[in-house]
């Protein structure tokens, strides 16, 4: 659904549903509404929690009603905010990387008569400082933020319940997808240390 869009995922079901007339096919997905955060990889402890605390959701059938789930990773729902600002701040690094690009150094040349030369010596760093600010505002897009936030622990069940409400609201079916489900793994990542993915049964 992320990787193609919504609009392909319909487009498919409907050919599905035109190859074989006589079998009913109820559009479903399994989405992810959170996961979130704890610990630091300074610390040799980041965690990530709750990736396989997952809904099934049935029955919606509308393109715009797939592609406004409150869930992590739609970017189409997120919201502007105060964090925006902050996203948005690597562009303030292009206004160094312009002082130094125009910036002039001056000597002074003696052939027959004194004048004074212009170099341009900082041209290098101002590219270095423009290539820097570019990877920051990509890593930064898109600058708009998701409704809860992935660093908050304390959230417990509300981004479920959004989108409970939600596919409700709109006439869909959502159930847990297996909550008794166990995932506990942990990936190294040499000298940054490890990083744990984990889902208590819910």
């Amino acid at each position: 659904m992320l990787g193609y869009g919504a609009e392909r995922f319909l487009k498919e079901v409907a050919e599905a549903q035109a190859r074989h007339p006589k079998v009913i096919l109820v559009p479903g997905l399994e989405v992810t509404p959170h996961y979130y955060w704890t610990g630091s990889l300074i610390g040799q402890d980041l965690t990530m929690h709750n990736t396989q605390k997952n809904l099934l959701v049935l029955g919606l059938q509308r393109l715009e009603d797939l592609t406004a789930l409150p869930v992590t990773g739609n970017v189409n729902s997120y919201r502007y905010g105060w964090e925006s600002v902050l996203n948005l701040t690597p562009f303030l690094l292009f206004i160094p990387a312009a002082w130094l690009w125009h910036r002039r150094t001056y000597r002074t040349v003696y052939v027959g008569v004194t004048r004074h030369k212009a170099t341009r010596r900082y041209q290098v760093p101002a590219l270095l400082l423009g290539g820097i600010a570019l990877v920051l505002v990509a890593l930064a897009w898109p600058f708009s933020q998701p409704t809860f936030s992935q660093y908050d622990k304390t959230l417990g069940n509300r981004p479920y319940q959004a989108v409970i409400n939600a596919v409700t609201g709109l006439g869909g079916i959502v159930v847990w997808s297996m909550p008794e489900a166990r995932d506990y793994n942990v990936h190294s990542f040499g000298p940054l240390g490890s990083i744990t993915v984990m889902t208590d049964p819910y």
